[in-house]
């Protein structure tokens, strides 16, 4: 894979820290209760520093919404509080800026399934996050990152999963910057994610997000997709490679290499439409629109690669 071949960018406010740059994001969504996985979400997280690698991926928000940097023992406690008992939501998010967007950045949020959120959003999901600076991709090649990822997924009972390029922001200040900027970029490159855990959370329940450059679909999806063996003739193309992984975990993959959906370029996005086509039936469609979008933009962006579009 050619890596000139996806963007770069970044968009500062002012004489601020960077809000937006190009990188790569893994997101997986797992149904309620958090009791039911909390210890294998513990590994993983920890597989997720290991694999990371960073000094600098210590920085948090403390109750008095302060970014403060932790010692190790620190975030073990953090960590701790995962698989403490009898709680009703759990949560662990380490950054490694202390303001701005990060390159590395971790958040999982998980509540259990009588938590009071159910009463407002009934599709409520649990969310593990991951980001990565698109420099660590390119130096330690793609192949790496799917072995990470395909081992990762196949300790957690997921509902759905995805990595992929995406517009990589920041949250909170400088956010509606950011989004100012995805909304016209994301015109022109198709294939690059909008990671926006605020909204998915509570919306995208037992479905998937969209079709990725790889994708990872839990046993409940891949039967109401007909089964694995109707997966494989449905998407029979050479473009794109299915593997059975432990659980019931099919993981979609396409082939050539991750792309940017250059519309500029007319970068050729055929099996991506191919994938959305037969992800469709299990497809999340928002109901609250992105930061700086409108509605119909937002809809439009999740329905990119429909036929109409």
């Amino acid at each position: 894979m050619n890596y000139s071949e996806l963007p770069q960018f970044a968009v500062t406010v002012e004489a601020g820290p960077k809000v937006l740059h190009d990188g790569w994001v893994a997101a997986f969504y797992l149904a309620p209760p958090h009791a039911r996985y909390k210890t294998e979400m513990r590994r993983c997280i920890e597989a997720y520093l290991r694999f990371a690698d960073s000094p600098d991926l210590r920085w948090a928000v403390d109750e008095d919404g302060d970014n403060v940097e932790l010692s190790d023992a620190q975030i073990a406690e953090t960590l701790d509080t995962l698989t403490a008992p009898g709680i009703d939501s759990a949560g662990f998010h380490l950054r490694d800026v202390a303001s701005g967007v990060s390159g590395y950045r971790i958040r999982y949020v998980g509540i259990e399934d009588t938590h009071p959120t159910f009463e407002r959003f009934p599709d409520s999901t649990n969310v593990l996050f991951m980001s990565y600076p698109s420099e660590r991709i390119a130096a330690s090649g793609v192949d790496a990152l799917v072995a990470f990822h395909d081992e990762l997924v196949s300790s957690l009972p997921i509902s759905s999963g995805y990595v992929a390029p995406a517009f990589v922001s920041t949250s909170g200040g400088g956010e509606m910057a950011a989004f100012e900027k995805i909304r016209a970029l994301s015109r022109r490159y198709r294939c690059l994610d909008i990671p926006y855990m605020s909204i998915e959370r509570y919306e995208i329940g037992r479905r998937a997000k969209g079709a990725y450059w790889l994708n990872y679909l839990g046993p409940e999806l891949v039967e109401k997709l007909g089964g694995l063996e109707a997966l494989r003739a449905d998407l029979a193309d050479p473009r794109i490679r299915l593997r059975s992984l432990a659980r019931g975990i099919c993981a979609v993959q396409v082939d050539a290499g991750p792309l940017a959906g250059d519309v500029n370029r007319q970068e050729d996005v055929s099996a991506y439409r191919r994938l959305a086509q037969v992800l469709k039936p299990v497809r999340y469609e928002p109901t609250m629109e992105y930061p700086e979008f409108e509605m119909e933009d937002t809809l439009e962006w999740f329905a990119r690669f429909d036929a109409a579009n």
